[in-house]
């Protein structure tokens, strides 16, 4: 995440949201929950990447009246990035997904976060509405994004 996000956000906000939403009892209830799946991308022992798809969030309204799911989080390290890992573990993604019956698979992504707006763009994923996430003390603006299966 301090990959992914520390250049364009103060250490402040990064540390605030880190702190709440990457805590061990969070991600432990995460792990237990049958409703989430995690997807590790790993070389030997060390985890390079992972995605979570997350079966219980609510939906964007444009895909309301579908079996939808959610794309939660999905993140490669830096040094790791262009191996096809980000791309294995989307593929992982979608194919449980249509596996399990859904329709459509949606993500939010942060509007300044050009490089994974076009890597899902590549992969066939629109623009289907937008929200605000905080971010520590900031209010930004994600898109939602989605690719029919």
């Amino acid at each position: 995440m301090r990959e992914a996000f520390g250049a364009d956000n103060t250490e402040e906000n990064l540390s605030t949201y880190l702190d709440s939403a990457f805590t061990v009892e969070k991600l432990r209830d995460e792990l237990r929950d049958a409703r989430v799946t995690f997807f590790l991308a790993k070389q030997g022992d060390e985890v390079l990447g992972y995605a979570t798809l997350n079966r219980h969030r609510r939906k964007p309204n444009r895909l309301r009246g579908k079996r939808a799911v959610e794309l939660q989080r999905i993140y490669v390290l830096q040094y790791a990035q262009g191996l096809g890992l980000g791309r294995f573990l989307m593929e992982t993604c979608l194919n449980t997904a249509r596996t399990e019956g859904y329709e459509t698979v949606f993500l939010g992504v942060w509007e300044k976060n050009y490089r994974a707006q076009a890597f899902y763009s590549t992969l066939g994923f629109h623009r289907c509405g937008w929200h605000y996430f905080q971010f520590g003390s900031d209010r930004q603006r994600d898109y939602w994004m989605n690719i029919e299966l």
